[in-house]
């Protein structure tokens, strides 16, 4: 019925985003904010910032790739291919 299409049809949508999706904090201290991406696939950007809230940079991460943990100078997470599989990747920080 008409009634119950109308609503996909005309699909409400933010008119704003928000500025991060995930957060991690770091067992050093520092506080990584995924900056919000509607393609999951797509390379993500985090932005770091320290202890007291002062911004430090911003990562890029590739595409595909999920961290969960930021130790120090690593950061490990769980890679996707392009069929959905899993890894667990770990990556080395260069400050």
């Amino acid at each position: 019925q008409a009634e119950y299409l109308e609503p996909l049809d005309h699909a409400e949508r933010p008119g704003r985003l928000p500025a991060y999706d995930r957060v991690i904090a770091s067992s050093d201290g520092y506080v990584w904010a995924q900056v919000y991406e509607s393609d999951l696939a797509a390379p993500h950007d985090w932005d770091v910032f320290d202890g007291e809230g002062l911004f430090r940079g911003r990562v890029r991460v590739l595409g595909g790739f999920h961290p969960f943990v930021v130790n120090g100078d690593v950061m490990a997470g769980v890679w996707r291919d392009s069929m959905g599989v899993e890894f667990v990747r770990l990556y080395r920080l260069h400050k």
